[in-house]
């Protein structure tokens, strides 16, 4: 766990700060928060839709092993 740490630490020291926080990036508009909402949102059904896919793999790894 401690090299996983230690090489997202190392990535992040290459990020610009900008990144974080660069013109246009307005937290005060009135549409930030469902813009940043439909942005998770879009995160949590990709990685749900990645795990059914997994699931059925997984799923289909243990049938076909059983034969």
């Amino acid at each position: 766990m401690f090299r996983s740490t230690k090489w997202f630490l190392v990535f992040t020291w290459f990020i610009s700060t900008a990144v974080f926080a660069h013109p246009g990036h307005d937290h005060q508009h009135w549409s930030s928060s469902i813009i940043h909402g439909i942005f998770y949102l879009s995160i949590l059904i990709v990685l749900f839709v990645a795990g059914v896919f997994v699931a059925k793999l997984i799923d289909t790894h243990k049938q076909n092993k059983g034969k």
